[in-house]
């Protein structure tokens, strides 16, 4: 299911699109934009679903993948300073300014899982406090596994780090194979999926060397 179908099925989720669309600052970013938070979303939903996670318990999950990267900086600041706070502050601030009710508990439970996509990661895997924050760090990873990868994944990524695309080529060839997806779900998706992306990629490596 996609993004916008999950949002299509919940009243806060539709409202937390709303502001965001309204309020984001980073809704035009090359990579950290609006289609990158409903791909998290999408990916966070088909994960949580492998992982037995129940439907009514996946609102924490669903809120932290459409806001986590609210108002980021697309280069300017890092994870571990602003991207994380600006990420959410905006949550906070739609929390208290929605019609929907947002229980303080829930809200808790979505700013632990947007800080546990800080990345680098400060936290490290084994100390992750809960399956669904497993979840969302595999979920952010995802998309190099959606049709449009070039535009979003690599050159959305090398516009926002200033670097020459020959030179972020080789850099993204090392961060994909180093990936370790922490959920059974994710890595049984990356085993299906794997050879096409990496053909994929190889057609991008051989066209950026002629």
């Amino acid at each position: 299911m996609e993004g916008i179908e999950i949002i299509r099925y919940s009243p806060v989720l539709q409202d937390g699109f709303r502001y965001i669309i309204e309020n984001s600052t980073s809704n035009y970013m090359p990579y950290h934009n609006l289609n990158h938070l409903l791909t998290v979303l999408k990916y966070s939903d088909f994960i949580a679903n492998g992982e037995g996670v129940y439907y009514d318990q996946r609102l924490p999950l669903h809120l932290a993948a459409l806001f986590h990267d609210v108002d980021h900086s697309g280069g300017e600041f890092k994870d571990d300073g602003e991207n994380i706070k600006r990420a959410s502050a905006a949550f906070r601030k739609f929390s208290e300014t929605t019609s929907e009710k947002i229980s303080q508990d829930t809200v808790q439970k979505v700013v632990a899982l947007i800080e546990a996509t800080q990345y680098p990661y400060i936290k490290p895997h084994s100390a992750l406090e809960s399956r669904l924050q497993h979840i969302i760090r595999d979920a952010d990873l995802m998309q190099q596994f959606e049709y449009n990868w070039i535009g979003q994944a690599t050159l959305g990524l090398a516009k926002e780090g200033d670097i020459p695309i020959k030179e972020f080529i080789p850099k993204q060839r090392l961060f994909l194979e180093e990936i370790k997806f922490l959920t059974k779900t994710a890595n049984e998706f990356k085993e299906k999926n794997w050879s096409k992306i990496m053909n994929e990629f190889r057609i991008l490596e051989v066209s950026m060397l002629l």
